[in-house]
């Protein structure tokens, strides 16, 4: 019987253990390091390492969304999700839900989130009623979940008053189409807080003057604290910005260099353009392609356009083939020999591929004989590419001095 006892007891062991699944063992190899890290994702991850379970779970934030000092990483944000769970932070076991949900860092399970969706809600709720600002953000996230606006609005208020930049940054997101000036509101209060993507969308409407007068100085101030914060974008905003407004292309390229020197592939693009157009530096179409060559193995589709566009015949614009002359692209001509008379000629035209005549009433369009008319295709070879749609890498000096060379 203890025999029997013992085996079941092990299978039972053995069972749990398979309960705990893959999100143990693909987190087993999980490490974060301070050298991947910088801004508000840094600042997190050291308060984390104290055993600061708020921190952990705004770190597992900084690995789901961009522009927070980290890459977006989806097992690191399942992992400090977890963790911050474990250590009692109702936000950890919200976001928990969320990665079973979405099948981000662990296996899809859409039991197991609703499992840990309402685990959140039993932790939150006590707390968020004693005035918690983390716990009530976690509610109004419950609420979103299920669909319900008004509780959404009122739990996310309640944190945003209570100071959790979060709130306060989707708090303004949830006005802005229904109220400018409370949308600026808010977006400054979680800005205020080093919130990076409060500071990059308050510079934003600082640009286009959404909300508040437009001001390029506040635009430029707000975008440079997104970036000391983390944020990847804010360089390559604040360039494209400028990139637009004449006086201000030197700062343009300023920006837009950092920001592609970082690796942005945008930024890179844009820096392209200025080089190709000459705004802000002396116009370098072989520093154009550079940057244009660089953004396009980073994965700009834009960019790889914009390469081939260089190198791209002007006069037939890549395809080789200009209309032709001799018939101006309709591939035949037409004459009347006595401009009295309705009799009429039709020639293919031989320049581009037509042949024959026909002869013809050209008021009625009775045929009177048709000697193998056949109409030409109106186009002929670019004579600048030679029907290669490339342009040519050799200028017309080079060429001129190479024929003189074959002459002597």
């Amino acid at each position: 019987m203890k025999k029997v006892l013992s085996i079941l007891l092990a299978v039972l062991i053995i069972g749990a253990c398979a309960t705990i699944d893959a999100s143990a063992a693909s987190q087993a190899n999980v490490t974060t390091n301070e050298s991947e890290l910088r801004g508000k994702a840094l600042e997190y991850f050291r308060k984390a390492q104290t055993g600061d379970a708020v921190a952990m779970y705004k770190l597992a934030l900084c690995f789901r969304y961009a522009d927070y000092g980290a890459k977006v990483d989806d097992n690191k944000y399942f992992y400090w999700a977890n963790k911050a769970s474990e250590n009692g932070c109702p936000g950890g076991t919200y976001h928990v839900a969320r990665c079973y949900h979405s099948g981000m860092g662990v296996a899809e399970n859409e039991t197991k989130a609703e499992e840990w969706l309402s685990k959140a809600y039993s932790e939150a709720l006590p707390l968020a009623n004693n005035g918690d600002a983390v716990a009530q953000y976690v509610l109004s996230e419950y609420y979103d979940w299920k669909g319900d606006e008004s509780q959404t609005v009122y739990w996310l208020r309640k944190a945003a008053e209570q100071g959790d930049d979060y709130a306060q940054y989707f708090l303004a997101g949830y006005y802005d189409d229904k109220d400018k000036s409370q949308m600026v509101y808010w977006y400054k209060k979680a800005a205020e807080q080093d919130n990076p993507i409060a500071q990059n969308n308050l510079a934003f409407c600082y640009a286009s003057g959404e909300g508040v007068p437009q001001d390029y100085s506040k635009m430029e101030y707000w975008f440079i604290k997104a970036e000391e914060n983390g944020s990847e974008e804010a360089f390559w905003s604040l360039g494209a910005e400028y990139s637009n407004i004449p006086q201000y292309y030197n700062k343009a390229v300023y920006y837009l260099r950092k920001a592609a020197e970082q690796g942005h592939c945008d930024a890179q693009n844009i820096l392209g353009d200025m080089y190709r157009d000459g705004k802000g530096v002396k116009k370098d179409l072989t520093e154009a392609r550079k940057w244009y060559k660089i953004a396009a193995e980073n994965g700009s589709e834009l960019a790889q356009e914009n390469l081939n566009s260089l190198s791209r015949c002007s006069r037939c614009d890549g395809t080789g083939k200009v209309e032709c002359s001799a018939c101006d692209g309709y591939g035949e001509t037409y004459s009347r020999p006595n401009p009295r008379e309705s009799f009429a000629i039709k020639r293919g035209c031989r320049r581009c591929g037509g042949g024959g005549s026909k002869d013809y009433n050209a008021m009625t369009g009775e045929v009177y004989s048709d000697n193998g008319f056949y109409s030409g295709d109106g186009v002929v070879t670019c004579p600048s590419c030679h029907g290669t749609g490339q342009k040519s890498q050799t200028s017309n000096r080079n060429t001129k001095s190479n024929r003189s060379k074959r002459r002597r």
